[in-house]
Formats: C-alpha cells, structure tokens, sequence
C-alpha cells in the first residue's frame, strides 16, 4: 500500500541509484583519455571519452586543434559487425548488455577494458576492447572487426620498452616483452614480509631506473606486528562453528606497525641493494592505502646511481629527505623539516603527498605549512638547502595583496619551462575557501597566473585514484581487468598544453571544459544533462557561517526536502561530519565532491524524507591554515568541534526559523577517526538522536591513519577528552550503533555497549555477521529508519528493500 513516506523512501532510493544508472542526471564530468600515440611519444592533441546518453552510452573524439567533438566511429557499423561476429557463439551475452535477441545494441556498445590508437596524427583509428569474454580490434575506416591477443599483461614497462615488471606471490618478477619470456628476482615474498605491495594487498609501482638495468621496489616488512584474532559467527562455508579470523593490521597503539625497506635488484644480475636505513613507518596515502612508491615517496637520481626517498616518522613532527647511494648503500639526510605539532605533506588523508622532484637538476618542489599555510618550496638535493619559496611569498608578484591561501595540488610539471600547473584554494577572500581554481606557477620567479579562477569549484583529474576507482569502474564499465590507477593519464595533456577541467557549485550544474595552458577556453566538453532531476528538487545552499568563537568562518551546506515550504517545520540531520583527516563538506555538485559524491547524493537522499541536512566543516578539520587544522590538535573529541557545529547549526535556525532546533540529530558513517558518538555523549541537549556505523576510536583504529597518530602519541594541551565509555553519565537521548562482526575493531562498541548498561542507560546495536568495517545499504535503511521514527516521529515504510549506499 502507498503512503507519502513509501513515496519518500522510493524517491530517496533514486536519487542514490542514480550515481551509478544516470537517471537524474549526465554527463556531471568527463574522464578524457589523451592519444599519445606518436613516434616521440608526445601527441596530445586529441582524446576520447564515453558520454551517458538517456538510451547508454557514446564514444567521442576531441580534435583539440580543430576544436570538434564528434562520435569516435560509426557506433551503427561497430554494433553490426559485432551482431555478426556472435552468430555462432554458444554462450550468452552478458545479462547487463542491452541487446535485442542477440542483435548489439549501437546506443549502449557492450565494451570494456577500451583503448583508441592512432599510429599518427592523420593515421586510422585502432580501436581495442573486450566484448563477450573476447577481445577485439576494430578499425572503422576500413570496417574491419577481428579478433585480437588478449589484452597486455599487466606490469611496469621499463624505459627502453624491452621488459615488464610486475609481482606475483609477493615476489618481483620480470618479462620480456619480444619472447615472454619470464624471471624471478625475489625469492624472499611472504606474507609478512610482501615485495611490491601495499599494506591494503594492492601493487605498488615498481619504479624503473631510466636506464632500464635496475627496479626500485619495496618490501613492506611485518614480521614485528601484532597479530589479532576476530571470530566469524557466520563462516561463509556454511560451518555450524564459529572460525578464528587472524590479522596483522597494527592499531595506534602498537609498539612496532611494521613499515617499508627500500631495495634495488639488478634485472640482469638480479643483484639486490638494501638501504642501509631504518624501517620507514607506513602511512596512508591515498583513500586505499597506497604503497609507497606509488604515493611518490621515492624517485631515482638523472644520472641512476641514487635513490631518494621521504621518512616521516610515527609522529609526523620531524620529516626528512634521504639520499641512498645504490653502490655504497650509504645513506645521508639531505635536508629535514621539524614541527611542534605536525609536518604535513598533504592536506587530507585521501590525497598523495604534494611534491615534484626535478631530476635533471637535482632539485626538489617541498610542499610546507610553515608559514601557516600549505605552499611550495624549491629545494637544492646537492646541498640539501632551500632555494626560495615559490608560491605565497610575499615577494613574489601575486594578483592578490595577501599570502593567506594554500596549494591544493601539482597538476603537472613542466621541467624545460620551468613552470607548474597547480590548483590554489583561498586566492580570493570573497570566494569559498574550498573551492579549487587553476594556476600556472613559474618555478624560479613565483610569477603566479590563473588560469581558471571563477567562483566554482574545478575538478581536475590527476589520474583516476582510489576514490574514484569503484565508481568509475561500475559507472563507465571501461575498465575490465585493466589498472587504470596506472593506465589512466588524467586530466592534463602529457605536454601540459590542455587540460580539462569540470566547474561547478553545490547548487549548479557541472560543466566540463577543455582550456589551454593559458587559459584561453577552447571547447565546452559537456553540459550535464539536468533535465531528468525530480520536478521539486531543492538545490543545496552553501553558506558561511561563524565558528563558536565569534570570529573564525566555517562553511556549511544546506540540503532542503523536495517541495520545501518555509512555512512548514523541518528536523535536522548533521550528516557525516568532516573529521581531522577527511573534509566531506560537498564544494561541488554531484559527484564533483568528496568520495564522488557519495556524501552529496546521501544527504540529497536524505532530504527526500524530510529532513533539512546540514553538512558543516568546523575548525579540527583540512582545506584551511594550519591552526584551523591544528585546533585542539590531539583531543579526539575536537576533531571537527562540535561547539562549531553546534553553533553553526543555531545560526541557521535563526536564519531559517522552519529548521527545527529542537530536532536536531547526526549520523556518523564507517570513516574510522569520526567523533560522532561524542554528540550523544557530550552534546545530548543539542543531539537527540545519534546513529553511528562502525564506531572506532583512535585506540583500534589503524595506526597508518595519520589521525590516530595524532590522538594516540600527541603531548599537546589541552588534556585529551576521555575516551567515549568514560564518559556515559551526561548521555541522553536515542542512539543507534551498527557494528559489523567481521569489522576490524569491534572494541569500541563494545567497550561504550557495557559502560551504558553498567549505568543503566538505553541504547540500540545492530550487529551484523560478515559484515567489514563499511555501511551496506541494508545498514544505511536502518539508519533512515531510525531517523523517520526517533527524530522526525515518523513511521517507515516496513523493510523497505535499498539496493545501493
């Protein structure tokens, strides 16, 4: 039976599926896959991309000199040259692929794992892909569709093109390109002790000398860290008794959390080189944890016969750049920054360090807050002393008066111009401080350009990175079985000349265009097509508003219901707070935003209910200086203040009297430094409903998340908040904790589960079998239900079916 909060629940549901079906929107951004096919290895003036169309997909080609956006190939004649090629085939198609009979659908081409070759500037198009377990080779000026050798294994290609490298079983091993023939260089890979990858069991880049003879490759060393046991109520083999789960993932606590050695073998010899240094402590780089080389720590010398790398420390405060002399296996400190509080090399922990080294010249582009914002330095690696700083200085002739912004990111390096690409943030004081433009920066002068500086976020690609990555994989489906963390070249052309950039705010729709390295805007790439968003949608706000301390901004985005009535009253959701290491504020719509967004299309879906949601960045969060960062900088309860948040919320409900003050609640995802649980221990008059997935704390959490490093080892005043089951007397209200059984620290639930019953206070856990450190859909339902019932008094639909998060 239909009822308006069915109705809700169905149009919620939507807009989540949409992310990945395109149902409300298209085209919100473009991922441009540049030709560089010449003889000299630098054409880039031409790039495919596949646009969503309302019936699938296409495939466009981009001249970039002719400035024309056309279909890449007749979709018509590749579809009927398929039909063709299938009459035979036994077995199905697959279930996803629209086809009529067995007739390929042109308008949604069943194509995976793709690449478009042109052996020259006027040269025909190769166009490889997957298609039904087989791989093609299809090349449209001749009409011509052929089966072809399975796709490149995967590997690294060495400079001289002759050999592969790659990992198997933990192990280094190379393969010649001409014979295939393969060698094993390491014999020493285990589990403990794993050659080439990260510690999330992903590949790490092996990293070529440029002369081909040697491979730079880490072994990430855990013969030292604590193994920890988890039981599995439900085993997946269907046994009747409980199994014991054994791990090695170390917490902020340990003693030992196991790290990196760097190694070079010889390819010919297999020889290998140990760096004469102390185990490097891991650190998460990047949303998946990449490995070190991969996140760009070390580089090889012009000239080969050095290695340097960069050491942070556990506790971050001193961080130092080595020299590894291959022969000797010596090591020296080439230069090394300290801090009272903490070095960062990137402003959040879903991003790569932010450095550029310059091999030719020895030199090194060093990202640094010292000034109290994060800005680049140039560095000399002969004699390990600093250069000059290169951007916000205040000699360097800036279009804006002040220095008080920050660099966001290298977008590209051209060594021969001795200029940079990089995105600022905070140029303009009358522009959202969290809003990425485009620069182009002289490395030697500071000589600083905008290239794209509107009041818009711009969302360059770098490469496709683990943020990304689910996304793209199931919403473009291009990818089949290739890494396209590696393959992918990103946004800018290879020569820096173009670059594509997708703008837009919270609350317009996103625009995609191609500019050149001076700005000058060539093509509009893509308009998303808003055309299939729900009649009454709402368009977020984004707002400033002040800190608790009266003068401090913080920035806000405001989700209101469809068919929103000021003269209605509203409950508030403060959803998935930012923490210390993660800003999940929304700067731009739809996936344009934090985690392709995820955080925007949720709190866009939970407004369908009937909630205003309110996502708010307070101080103890990124993006900003470093004392907005900083602030109560070891105190986990003060990451992302709730006494910002609280008073930031009070502003709007003084702007906006239908916010109801008096229904206020916040829901915490499985992020796993978030201080959620704090709003119903400690905030409970201002939070009366509290759900949280996953609860964690700095104590269980994994000790190469640079937030627990901060909680777990700093000395700084004021005392630390205690820890949440020491701090149940104030809690009040209704609280819901979802924990997953296999999740990697169950502790923290646990340990607050029993402090509340031995004070006698009421309290709801969901625990789910088999279910990882992650919110489900199943689990993300719960949580709207818990919201409709406890804080807007309203009924749920019964076990409404969520098929996607």
């Amino acid at each position: 039976m239909s009822t308006p909060m069915l109705t809700r629940y169905e149009q919620a549901h939507r807009i989540l599926k949409s992310k990945k079906n395109n149902d409300i929107v298209r085209n919100d951004t473009v991922y441009p896959h540049w030709i560089n096919n010449d003889a000299d290895g630098s054409g880039s003036d031409y790039f495919w991309y596949q646009k969503q169309t309302a019936a699938g997909k296409e495939f466009r080609w981009v001249d970039v000199r002719a400035e024309t956006n056309e279909p890449a190939f007749d979709h018509v004649l590749l579809a009927s040259l398929l039909t063709d090629a299938i009459v035979n085939f036994k077995e199905p198609i697959e279930d996803h692929q629209e086809t009529t009979g067995r007739t390929i659908n042109p308008l949604d081409l069943p194509l995976t794992a793709m690449t478009i070759n042109a052996a020259n500037k006027e040269g025909t198009l190769q166009i490889s892909f997957t298609a039904m377990d087989k791989r093609w080779l299809f090349e449209p000026d001749t009409a011509s569709l052929k089966e072809a050798p399975p796709a490149q294994l995967h590997g690294f290609i060495s400079p001289d093109g002759k050999k592969t490298a790659f990992v198997r079983e933990h192990n280094i091993w190379i393969r010649d390109v001409s014979s295939g023939e393969e060698k094993q260089l390491t014999q020493d890979g285990v589990e403990t002790g794993v050659n080439g990858e990260s510690a999330a069991g992903m590949e790490d880049i092996l990293l070529w000398s440029g002369d081909s003879q040697c491979l730079l490759f880490t072994k990430l060393d855990n013969r030292e860290t604590k193994t920890r046991h988890s039981i599995n109520y439900v085993p997946l083999d269907g046994s009747l008794e409980a199994e014991l789960v054994e791990s090695t993932l170390p917490r902020g606590g340990d003693e030992s959390i196991g790290g990196w050695r760097l190694i070079v073998v010889n390819v010919s010899t297999g020889e290998t080189q140990k760096a004469n240094y102390p185990v490097i402590p891991q650190i998460a780089c990047g949303y998946h944890l990449d490995g070190f080389l991969t996140a760009g720590l070390a580089w090889w010398s012009a000239d080969n016969q050095c290695v340097f790398f960069v050491d942070s420390p556990r506790d971050v405060r001193t961080v130092r750049v080595v020299e590894w002399d291959i022969l000797s296996s010596s090591t020296r400190v080439v230069f090394e920054e300290a801090d009272d509080i903490a070095v960062r090399l990137r402003h959040d922990i879903t991003s790569p360090p932010i450095l550029a080294p310059l091999p030719e010249t020895n030199e090194l582009i060093w990202f640094s807050e010292r000034s109290g914002w994060g800005h680049l330095y140039l560095y000399d690696l002969n004699s390990g002393e600093l250069k000059h700083q290169i951007t916000g200085a205040s000699g360097n002739k800036e279009p804006l008066a002040h220095n008080n912004w920050l660099v966001h990111s290298i977008l590209h390096v051209d060594a021969e111009r001795r200029e940079l690409l990089i995105q600022t943030a905070g140029r303009d004081p009358s522009i959202n401080p969290y809003y990425r433009d485009v620069c182009k920066v002289n490395i030697d002068s500071g000589q600083l350009t905008p290239i794209l500086s509107e009041n818009y976020e711009h969302n360059v690609y770098k490469t496709i990175d683990g943020t990304s990555l689910d996304y793209v994989r199931s919403h473009y489906n291009l990818l089949g079985d290739v890494n396209i963390r590696r393959v992918y070249s990103g946004g800018v052309s290879s020569t820096g000349q173009y670059l594509i950039a997708t703008r837009s705010r919270v609350d317009t729709a996103p625009e995609t265009l191609l500019i050149d390295r001076n700005g000058r805007e060539i093509l509009t790439v893509e308009a998303a097509d808003t055309s299939d968003l729900p009649t009454d949608w709402q368009w977020p706000e984004s707002v400033k508003l002040k800190a608790a301390d009266g003068e401090t901004d913080i920035y806000a985005v405001v989700f209101r219901p469809p068919g929103f009535s000021p003269e209605q009253s509203y409950p508030i959701v403060d959803l998935r707070p930012s923490t210390r290491g993660f800003r999940n504020l929304p700067v731009g719509s739809f996936v344009n935003t934090m985690q392709y967004g995820t955080i925007y299309y949720q709190a866009a879906a939970m407004a369908v209910l009937g909630f205003v949601v309110v996502c708010i960045a307070g101080r103890g969060t990124p993006s900003r200086s470093k004392a907005f960062y900083t602030h109560h900088y070891g105190d986990h309860a003060f990451s992302n203040d709730f006494n910002d948040r609280i008073a930031g919320i009070r502003q709007l409900a003084e702007r906006y009297p239908y916010m109801d003050i008096n229904r206020v609640g916040i829901s915490g995802d499985e992020w796993p430094i978030n201080n959620v649980i704090y709003a119903s221990l400690l905030h409970s008059s201002f939070y009366k409903v509290t759900v949280l997935h996953c609860m964690c704390d700095p104590r269980f959490a994994l000790a190469i998340v640079a937030d627990t490093t901060e909680m777990t080892i700093s000395k700084m005043t004021p005392p630390r908040t205690p820890y949440p089951e020491d701090c149940v007397e104030s809690f009040s209200g209704k609280l819901l904790l979802i924990q997953g059984l296999r999740g990697s620290s169950i502790e923290p639930s646990s340990r607050l589960v029993n402090a509340l019953v031995n004070t006698n206070k009421d309290v709801d856990m969901l625990c789910v079998p088999n279910l990882l450190h992650m919110v489900t859909p199943y689990t993300l339902r719960r949580e709207w239900d818990y919201l409709v019932t406890h804080l807007m008094g309203g009924e749920p639909p019964e076990q409404f079916l969520l098929t996607t998060y």
